[in-house]
């Protein structure tokens, strides 16, 4: 299990802290739902698993880019300026090509059967499904951790009351 950034040791300090004191930083108490929200939101471990995530889902898209057709088109076009013209009667001409030249080429093609393009696509799906796993494990760790610590700062705060009130009656 991985550890807990730092500013979720500070969050958990604040709770140890009277209401009164954090009252006049201007901090409200903080919930355990509150917590989780944040540690979630600025746990690099837990980014760093979202950025596999969206690596591994462009990796897919590349495998299966692999298998779709591929298709070429070409246009070209040339002048011809001094095409010689043929008089076939008077004041009738004729000439075996134009002076403007066009040509447009398409080319399209399709793999039937690629061992590599299935091992891509199946490596691809799988790599997925490792990166959902990283991040679905590295998110509920993170959660456990944050409402063990939330709890056992709970926990420090009552009896930190609990000693007080126990040194107030010894004292009076």
């Amino acid at each position: 299990m991985k550890h807990v950034t730092a500013p979720v040791f500070f969050i958990f300090t604040f709770l140890l802290l009277p209401n009164t004191a954090l009252a006049g930083l201007g901090f409200k108490e903080l919930s355990m739902e509150r917590a989780v929200f944040i540690a979630l939101k600025r746990n690099t471990d837990l980014q760093m698993a979202e950025e596999q995530m969206k690596m591994a889902n462009i990796r897919k898209r590349q495998a299966f880019g692999r298998a779709l057709p591929d298709l070429d088109v070409s246009t070209t076009y040339r002048y011809e300026g001094n095409v010689q013209k043929y008089e076939i009667a008077p004041g009738q001409s004729f000439q075996f090509q134009p002076d403007d030249n066009y040509s447009v080429n398409a080319k399209l093609e399709q793999w039937i059967y690629s061992g590599s393009v299935g091992a891509a696509l199946r490596g691809a799906k799988h790599y997925l499904a490792v990166a959902r796993a990283r991040l679905k494990t590295s998110k509920n760790d993170i959660i456990t951790d944050v409402k063990r610590k939330f709890l056992t700062a709970l926990f420090t705060r009552e009896v930190i009351t609990a000693h007080e009130a126990s040194i107030e009656q010894l004292n009076s």
